[in-house]
């Protein structure tokens, strides 16, 4: 009789436990809909929004991710959604570094630390295919508010990566184009400034550099007065004693100008 008892009463209370369980869950899943979420636990898969109900997450009453139900973007930090973005980060008012936007960290034993990937192909997501020379790879831009419109903003600053040559399945070449805005008046685009290619060109004014440095202006070196220490055969500098342009000739510092005669410091 005892055991029965102890039977039928655990049997009670697993049929309470259950019912209790269910209840948090379908009160979790119906109320979703609602302004306010009760539960700590939500099942996405479970989550409807019909059209004109974003999804708004909050803590402490502040929304802190908001999903555009018409255009798919994806806030936070904010509500408000700009046109064309898959997200958009809303940083805080604080100082340099208490508000930063993005934050990539990785705490592991070896030497590799954090990624941040761009990836580019041909085709479609189903039916990829190989880049061609010429296809941008990613770009980072940099925007300065020209003050004419709620979200009027020009580019500034571009850093892009391009495939630079044929890509393969074993190889795929790039290079590095870094292009500015020059200062003045004018409806102006970012230009190329530097260019640095798979072979290790660089490129300054210069798109295609044909040699390792390849400068499309000026060249200055800075003037000093004495001769840089532990130089090796084909060091240059220009003496302001002298002004006499140095080459080391893994000897001496001899004189260019004076036919390699004048001796510099």
């Amino acid at each position: 009789m005892e055991n029965r008892f102890f039977s039928s009463t655990n049997r009670i209370a697993s049929t309470i436990l259950i019912v209790i369980v269910l209840a948090t869950f379908v009160y979790a899943t119906t109320t979703i809909n609602s302004d306010r979420v009760e539960t700590t636990t939500v099942f996405a898969d479970n989550i409807n929004s019909s059209s004109g109900s974003p999804l708004s997450l909050q803590t402490n009453g502040i929304t802190r991710i908001y999903i555009n139900d018409s255009t798919g973007t994806v806030n936070i930090g904010t509500t408000k959604s700009i046109g064309g973005k898959s997200l958009y980060i809303q940083a805080g008012t604080g100082g340099l570094f208490s508000s930063a936007n993005i934050v990539l960290e990785r705490n592991i034993g070896a030497e590799f630390g954090a990624s941040y990937r761009f990836r580019k192909s041909r085709g479609n997501v189903d039916a990829r295919t190989v880049g061609q020379d010429g296809d941008s790879l990613g770009r980072v831009i940099w925007q300065a508010f020209n003050g004419t419109g709620a979200e009027d903003y020009r580019d500034s600053a571009i850093i892009r990566a391009t495939i630079d040559g044929v890509a393969s399945a074993t190889n795929a070449p790039a290079k590095f184009e870094f292009k500015l805005i020059e200062d003045g008046s004018g409806d102006k685009l970012p230009t190329t400034v530097m260019t640095i290619r798979n072979n290790g060109s660089v490129g300054m004014g210069v798109e295609a550099p044909a040699r390792q440095l390849h400068i499309n202006d000026t060249l200055r070196l800075q003037p000093r007065s004495t001769a840089p220490t532990n130089p090796s055969l084909g060091d240059i500098y220009v003496d302001s004693d002298t002004n006499e342009l140095c080459f080391y000739n893994s000897t001496d510092f001899v004189g260019l100008i004076g036919g390699g005669i004048l001796s510099c410091a």
